[in-house]
């Protein structure tokens, strides 16, 4: 309006009188362009209300027409009605045609029914016909479904809607109506549906959000295609980059100025949108908002309420069940369902994904397999991180990220110091050493290393990257830190996909426990995230992302002195094996684990002599007999006399199984592991080894109410333990562990797992140390998960046939679903 103000003011001294006439179809259009030239130039009010009327005007037809492709923005022909605009009031354009004097509320009405009923059909439907591949609204003709959608959205909401608003009748209503869908089904009238749907933003509020109010199905589909079409990459300058997914020949074409469609392997296009949100704080573009919340960093029902409650739509307390329908329906076109295919199932599933129907072609079935991993909500079961809240406990950034033992043992394979020389290092030593080896010297190929970098990008920092540039990473980590932990530690969770993720905490580390001492680690269960932020702020415990499991090594390989130095520690005293008993109920009460774990030990029995004599197990485990004073040098002897437990109890058969089974938590076991074959490398020391499985079978049968979760780190292992799952309840195999989490034997592991034991197992764990590694380790897994997936749900299909339900319950059950399952299962 700025140069419409110039305009005026180098017209002020003309003793002519001007009429504007305003053809975008709003209400009272004159009167509001009268006070935003107002609002710029005041000191112009005299000549304005003297010399210059602002029609309040509406353009009911339009007349003209130019020579166009078949992209125009301006139709080739008009059809009915002849009359072509309506202006009030038309007493000062003497001198013109005659005209048809209209009252304010008339002109008001045919307004509102060509902005309720026109204008929002045709936003209704452009956005999904873009999406479907269609480049002007003159190809509904040849598409019935989309009449028919838009019949149904005018019936139900938009006829009530417009009679409620303009005191018509519905036989007036109708007619305009008619007159309307009459031009949409003719062959000569037809639109850009691109052109259409720029400021689609802005459309929704001001031709449907009257309707919203009233909502149904049928509008809220309509939001739908407009966000999903609104879903794009900021390319800079207001524009952003669009993909309907859908293949054609390459032809770029330009549908207004500076904008193009292009039908090849993306069917790209190119958009521009002004709406702004404010979200948590933060002001984000509407369309890279839609990026966030597809990718599960945003909570895509928080944006949402925010759109509709922006100024650009107007509903200043939109209805819950609508928010949830326009969020169903974008998933829906999220996940590669067509607009055509969503408007076609309202009625049979409402807004509901389209679970059922058979997959129509091989492509469908393996996109939709794709979709369904991509999208999954993951249950992380065994996890070594900690909370933010838990301190220095905590791990994130760059240098714990390249610290990590995988690394550290590739470095030793090739770098120039030896293990002696580089474990003596400080850390940030380490991390600059491991950068310039593994990162700039040689090419990071291998999963650990390819893992750092795929967490560089999803974090944004390519060019940091690209640049080699430590410096600046350690630097964009540190403004991470200090933009607040706790947000950024939500981030990665949302960005990961991970429901949650189980924590190894162990009662005999004397640190990491004061946090609980402390009333710091009680689990925040909450249903949203934003729940678990206020849980966090006020200081009462951790985050509901993170579960607790209680690891207690000592006891299975029945180390009598740590587990009687933690007791002393926490004052608990007594001889007798219900003391220790007593000491791990205190801890599991207050930790409210989802289980008890322990890796086994090197050598590590479980037999029937091992069990016949007092303390035979320990002696198994270790390879000598435990005395107590051996391992508490600390204490003096009468202290140690003062505290005595009796040594003829087996912590594992007195202990561990009857607690597990008392308290009716899984024993959760991490077998295969030699520890410290290299004892120099520390963490990155320990190796392999293959294991009887005679082991766990024993432990099978002597504790049928005892569940026991195991993982193998061996490859040798993976294909007995199926056998043993297939016979035992008990038990639930789960996770590619260490030296198999590598994408070639996952995917050969899971295949194995599908083929024989269905969906009775958890494909993976994370084993993560530090928060970012959740990006790339998930990431990865997901990828080998499509590769192991695919050919078994082929299988399916054409021996019978199945739908995206039937893939969505096996990926459900295998990330999670079927462990939490087993948590709660009766035996």
């Amino acid at each position: 309006m700025i140069w419409l103000s110039k305009i005026l003011s180098s017209l002020e001294t003309s003793t002519h009188k001007i009429s504007l006439i305003c053809t975008d179809n709003l209400q009272n259009n004159g009167d509001k362009i009268k006070s935003i030239v107002l609002s710029l130039a005041p000191e112009l009010k005299p000549y304005l209300d003297s010399k210059v009327t602002f029609h309040n005007a509406m353009v009911d037809c339009i007349v003209s027409s130019r020579e166009c492709s078949l992209y125009s923005q301006i139709p080739r022909r008009e059809i009915l009605p002849q009359k072509s605009i309506v202006i009030s009031p038309p007493s000062s354009l003497s001198g013109g045609p005659e005209f048809h004097n209209v009252t304010s509320s008339v002109l008001n009405n045919e307004i509102t029914k060509k902005l309720l009923i026109a204008n929002a059909t045709h936003t209704a439907i452009a956005s999904g016909l873009c999406l479907d591949g269609f480049n002007s609204t003159a190809s509904i003709t040849g598409a019935k479904v989309y009449l028919e959608y838009l019949d149904n959205l005018f019936e139900s909401e938009i006829l009530p809607t417009v009679m409620g608003e303009t005191g018509l009748d519905a036989e007036e209503v109708n007619k305009t109506w008619l007159e309307w869908r009459t031009r949409l089904s003719s062959k000569s009238f037809g639109l850009s549906t691109y052109f259409i749907s720029q400021g689609s933003a802005k459309k929704i509020g001001i031709r449907l959000s009257t309707t919203l109010k009233k909502y149904n199905h049928f509008s809220a589909v309509a939001v739908s295609g407009v966000l999903r079409f609104l879903t794009g990459e900021d390319v800079g300058g207001g524009v952003f980059n669009g993909f309907t997914g859908i293949k054609g020949k390459t032809e770029k074409v330009e549908y207004t100025g500076g904008l193009y469609m292009e039908f090849g392997d993306k069917g790209e296009y190119t958009f521009k949108n002004d709406t702004i949100l404010k979200v948590d704080g933060l002001e984000i573009k509407l369309p890279v908002a839609l990026v966030h919340a597809r990718e599960g960093i945003l909570d895509l029902s928080h944006v949402i309420s925010i759109y509709l409650k922006s100024s650009d739509v107007g509903l200043i307390k939109p209805d819950k069940e609508l928010i949830k329908m326009i969020g169903k329906g974008l998933r829906r076109l999220w996940n590669g369902e067509s607009y055509k295919s969503l408007i076609s199932n309202i009625d049979i599933v409402p807004l509901q994904f389209a679970l059922k129907g058979d997959f129509k072609s091989l492509n469908e079935l393996q996109d939709s397999v794709d979709d369904e991993i991509n999208n999954c909500q993951i249950i992380d079961l065994h996890t070594h991180l900690l909370p933010s809240t838990h301190g220095g406990k905590f791990l994130m950034g760059i240098d714990e990220l390249l610290n990590y033992h995988y690394l550290v043992s590739e470095y030793i394979m090739s770098g120039e110091l030896s293990v002696e020389e580089f474990m003596g290092l400080t850390r940030e030593m380490k991390t600059e050493l491991i950068w310039e080896e593994l990162f700039v010297r040689l090419t990071p190929v291998s999963e650990a290393t390819r893992g750092v970098v795929n967490v560089l990008k999803e974090l944004s920092m390519t060019t940091e990257w690209s640049n080699r540039d430590l410096k600046g990473i350690r630097s964009r980590f540190q403004s991470l830190r200090d933009s607040g932990i706790e947000k950024y530690e939500e981030y990665i969770f949302k960005r990961s996909k991970i429901k949650y993720a189980v924590m190894t905490n162990i009662p005999f580390e004397r640190e990491e426990m004061r946090y609980f001492k402390e009333g710091k680690g009680f689990s925040g269960r909450y249903r949203t995230a934003r729940e678990e932020m206020r849980y966090f702020k006020e200081g009462k415990g951790f985050s509901g992302r993170y579960r607790t499991a209680v690891r207690v090594d000592p006891l299975l390989e029945g180390d009598w002195g740590k587990v009687k130095m933690a007791m002393a520690e926490d004052g608990v005293g007594g001889e007798e094996i219900e003391s220790v008993k007593e000491w791990v109920r205190t801890w599991c009460r207050k930790i409210e684990p989802e289980y008890l774990m322990a890796s086994t030990p090197k050598n590590f029995t479980y037999t029937a002599v091992d069990l016949t004599q007092p303390g035979a197990f320990a002696t198994s485990t270790s390879g000598k007999k435990r005395s107590i004073t051996s391992d508490l040098d600390c204490c003096d002897e009468d202290t140690d006399q003062a505290s005595r437990i009796n040594e003829s109890s087996d912590l594992l058969k007195e202990v561990l199984l009857p607690l597990a089974e008392e308290l009716s938590l899984p024993l959760a076991l991490k077998i295969g592991c030699e520890r410290q074959v290299n004892p120099s490398l520390g963490l990155a020391g320990d190796g392999i080894q293959t294991v009887d499985m005679s082991i766990l079978l024993r432990l099978l049968q002597d504790w049928p109410k005892v569940k026991f979760l195991v993982t193998f780190l061996s490859l040798e292992n993976q294909h007995a333990a199926c056998v043993l799952k297939g016979k035992f309840r008990n038990l639930h195999v789960y996770g590619c562990w260490w030296y198999v989490n590598q994408g070639s034997l996952i995917e050969r592991i899971t295949r194995m797992r599908l083929e024989m034991l269905g969906t009775n197992f958890t494909f993976q764990h994370s084993d993560c140390r530090v928060l970012e590694q959740l990006l790339y380790k998930w990431k990865h897994s997901r990828e080998a998960l499509k590769v192991a997936l695919k050919p078994e749900i082929k299988k399916v299909w054409e021996n019978g046939g199945c739908c995206r339900g039937d893939v969505r319950k096996v990926v459900e059950r295998i990330t999670g679903g079927a462990y939490e399952e087993f948590l709660t299962m009766k035996l």
